[in-house]
């Protein structure tokens, strides 16, 4: 009844309107959730190490000179670290008295910094570190979300639109920025909490539980998107869809990160791309997917590869598989190019429950483990 008023409502304040509408939406979850972190065994500290070769190469790529000697001991590798820290600063206040900056100039700075921080992570070594042991830990976990939609079709056939999200866990409660939205046949416009292309490739894949669990099956992440908690990238994405083909660019001035996405459906069939470009090469990414159906069966297998000192490369295969009338199992694996890092597993048990659903779902990761039994609904 509440979404009929609110909808009635919305048809009188828009009476020069086409069509007009406000609706109301959400879901709620409860459930059980257990963590487990690994025991971590004790590690001595590691003294920084930088020879002069490295030196070399460092001068070179933020054009800088540096004339402390090569990382051999505790006390070279203080003297060094002073200096390169004392060099970063220098750049960085060299930079801000630059006022208007090219796009060169911003790429070679954010590529110096990242010479930089790379350099002096190596020069400062590793701490000292106590183990640690084993540690499980259980409690409930809760959800409320409620998601507010409006929207109008003008009378020349543009709709427009806007939506916001108030979302609780626990005792937490979040209002997130709003999204507008301007749409014209197969052109649309979104603007403010805007939501990115990484998506036009399956980045995420299919998540397992009723709280996903920590989403561990990303191929990359830390990339702009929609946010339910604050106020997002706040940036604008052109969207183009025609026989199948998808296509988007996004850009946000707050992150200064732009974004493009193409996907492709036929069927059964899914393609997709998307990737990043940010000010640092550790924003920039990159993600291939394909996905197929079958009667009460679908597969994913997702690429994605993430750029910075080192790349990081992870692929994920997963699939939905029904093993009855209202039940579904999903599963996933994940590998990584990280060195000394293991495949992530996960798996999760879904089944229906006449408009509520029962989930379970367990993950293994370098760190632990997680598993979790809940319901979830819809209204």
């Amino acid at each position: 009844m509440k979404k009929v008023l609110l909808a009635t409502s919305a048809l009188v304040a828009f009476a020069g309107a086409a069509s007009a509408e406000v609706t109301v939406s959400g879901y709620a979850r409860v459930g059980v959730v257990s963590t487990t972190t690994n025991a971590v065994a004790a590690k001595d500290a590691v003294v920084g190490a930088y020879t002069a070769a490295q030196i070399t190469a460092l001068d070179a790529a933020t054009g800088g000179t540096t004339t402390a000697v090569a990382a051999t001991s505790a006390a070279t590798a203080d003297t060094l670290l002073l200096e390169l820290r004392a060099d970063r600063a220098a750049a960085v206040t060299a930079y801000a008295g630059l006022g208007a900056r090219t796009t060169d100039e911003q790429t070679t700075h954010a590529d110096a910094l990242a010479a930089w921080d790379a350099a002096i992570a190596a020069v400062a070594g590793t701490d000292a570190t106590a183990a640690t042991a084993k540690k499980t830990n259980t409690d409930i976990s809760n959800r409320m979300e409620l998601n507010f939609g409006a929207s109008f079709e003008s009378t020349d056939g543009i709709m427009y639109g806007g939506k916001m999200r108030v979302r609780s866990d626990g005792d937490n409660a979040h209002f997130n920025a709003p999204q507008m939205s301007i749409k014209y046949q197969n052109l649309s416009i979104v603007a403010g909490n805007n939501n990115g292309q990484m998506y036009s490739a399956n980045a995420g894949g299919t998540s397992v539980g009723f709280t996903g669990l920590g989403f561990r099956g990303y191929v990359v992440g830390g990339f702009d998107e929609y946010s339910s908690y604050g106020k997002g990238s706040q940036g604008v994405d052109v969207n183009f869809s025609m026989d199948g083909i998808s296509v988007g660019v996004s850009r946000s001035k707050t992150t200064n990160r732009t974004q493009a996405g193409i996907s492709y459906t036929n069927g059964a069939l899914t393609l997709g791309a998307s990737m990043q470009d940010g000010k640092t090469a550790a924003e920039d990414m990159r993600v291939f997917s394909a996905g197929y159906k079958l009667d009460g069966m679908s597969f994913d297998l997702a690429y994605g590869e993430t750029d910075g000192t080192t790349k990081t490369k992870k692929t994920r295969v997963g699939g939905t598989f029904e093993v009855g009338a209202a039940t579904k199992v999903t599963a996933f694996a994940l590998d990584s190019s990280v060195a000394g890092t293991k495949t992530v597993y996960g798996v999760g048990l879904s089944h229906n429950l006449g408009g509520a659903s029962l989930a379970a779902g367990y993950v293994k990761h370098d760190t632990g483990s997680a598993a979790d039994l809940g319901i979830t609904f819809n209204f």
